[in-house]
């Protein structure tokens, strides 16, 4: 039997040297590093486009909150030109003012408050993208906002209520609407007293009660001083004046 011996190659057996295992480990942690960095940035991309998004729908709402706090800031000075115009009234009724007191009551009886936008900033809380505000003004001047919105909100509404619960329903009782009503709408006081020329003149209260003049003086009284909720409706529009040149400053918007 012939025996056949292994031939080996000079570098059959020759070890690999330290530095090629270390630079295969380098070349796998920059291939694992460059993957991670990428698909952070990719995150944060991504999370700076949504926190831009936030912004914007939050400034758009805002800005229509802040339409809505003029609106009802000339609405309550009216209101109150004709509370004061009412107690004057009051003071010394007369058949000759009755007339007047009626326009006033009647034009009295409602109330406008603001009908805060809230999706978006609670998009941002529970979404947890607040924590993408790294601005401390701007921070601040949203949590003033937020606050200062939060407590308008409880008064006006509180006061809403209490028009409901109080005097519209003293109004129904002791007015007559259709005095004020035609088919034209037109609110204007001259015109009211050409309907009023043509009606037969109500009773002074309807009720008959006694203490009707007294409960309508101390109703509108409470409500004189419930109308320094203006105060706090001009607090918030600095406030939402303010948030809206951050916001706008911070992310480039308009």
């Amino acid at each position: 039997m012939e025996v056949h011996a292994h031939t080996h190659t000079p570098d059959s057996h020759r070890e690999k040297k330290w530095t090629h295992y270390l630079w295969e480990f380098l070349m796998l942690f920059l291939a694992v590093f460059c993957g991670f960095l990428a698909e952070n940035l990719r995150e944060n991309r991504v999370e700076h486009k949504r926190t831009l998004l936030y912004a914007n729908q939050f400034l758009e709402e805002i800005k229509l909150d802040t339409a809505q706090l003029n609106f009802v800031l000339s609405v309550v000075k009216q209101k109150k030109i004709l509370v004061d115009s009412l107690l004057a009234i009051l003071r010394s009724p007369s058949e000759k003012n009755w007339r007047d007191l009626y326009y006033f009551s009647l034009n009295v009886d409602n109330y406008h408050t603001v009908a805060f936008h809230k999706a978006s900033f609670e998009q941002i809380k529970n979404s947890g993208s607040l924590r993408n505000f790294n601005n401390e003004e701007l921070v601040k001047s949203i949590q003033q906002y937020i606050n200062a919105r939060d407590y308008v909100e409880i008064v006006q509404n509180a006061l809403a209520d209490y028009y409901n619960k109080n005097l519209t329903a003293f109004i129904n009782k002791n007015f007559d609407k259709n005095i004020g009503i035609d088919s034209s709408d037109n609110s204007s006081h001259d015109y009211f007293n050409s309907l009023w020329s043509k009606s037969s003149k109500p009773g002074y209260f309807l009720s008959g009660q006694k203490n009707a003049q007294t409960e309508f003086t101390n109703m509108l009284i409470d409500l004189r001083t419930s109308y320094n909720l203006t105060t706090w409706y001009s607090s918030l529009k600095e406030n939402s004046i303010q948030l809206i040149a951050l916001l706008q400053k911070e992310y480039h918007l308009k």
